[in-house]
């Protein structure tokens, strides 16, 4: 048995004349206009998407930097982007004012004396750390480094603590004195 394929041309009217003239004024049955629609697509969803999704970003950008120490507590390598931006982060919210580091013998003994003041710029009460002093050498490595405690734990708002340290028989040669928070 043999199969012909059958290819049919010309103009077909599949549905009855009365629906046709119904559409063709560009309304359907119930009067709703189909003239310039398109059907659902995801750009829609789109047009709304990307206005939040930027809206978003920008808050969450506005909230970093208003928290950004809390931001550089969390991602420390953070601290260098601010710094860059020209908004330096001091995580532990007090500085360091009128640091003098001197030599000087005390009963034939060579002694570096470091003194200075801590004051909290934080606007509530802060917990203070023990400061890290470190001598460096020229080329900025760390030749010796101690811990100095404080004699008080906290401070109150735009308070400031004064404190004096000393190491007797510092090495030998010119030395830079850096002055950090313990971590």
């Amino acid at each position: 048995m043999q199969h012909q394929a059958v290819v049919a041309t010309g103009r077909f009217n599949v549905a009855p004349e009365s629906w046709r003239n119904a559409y063709s004024n560009g309304t359907g049955p119930v009067g709703r206009s189909f003239a310039g629609e398109r059907p659902q697509s995801g750009r829609s969803r789109r047009n709304i998407f990307l206005p939040l999704l930027a809206g978003l970003l920008l808050l969450t950008c506005y909230a970093a930097l208003l928290q950004r120490v809390h931001v550089v507590r969390l991602i420390p390598g953070t601290a260098g982007i601010f710094r860059a931006a020209g908004m330096p982060v001091n995580i532990f919210q007090a500085e360091f004012q009128n640091i003098r580091a001197n030599l000087s013998t005390r009963d034939g003994e060579a002694q570096l004396v470091v003194e200075g003041q801590i004051r909290n710029t934080r606007a509530m009460t802060n917990s203070l750390r023990d400061v890290q002093l470190s001598l460096l050498g020229l080329n900025g490595v760390v030749v010796y480094s101690w811990v100095a405690k404080l004699p008080q734990k906290s401070l109150k708002a735009g308070e400031t603590l004064s404190f004096k340290t000393s190491l007797a028989s510092p090495p030998a040669g010119n030395h830079n004195v850096a002055l950090t928070f313990v971590r």
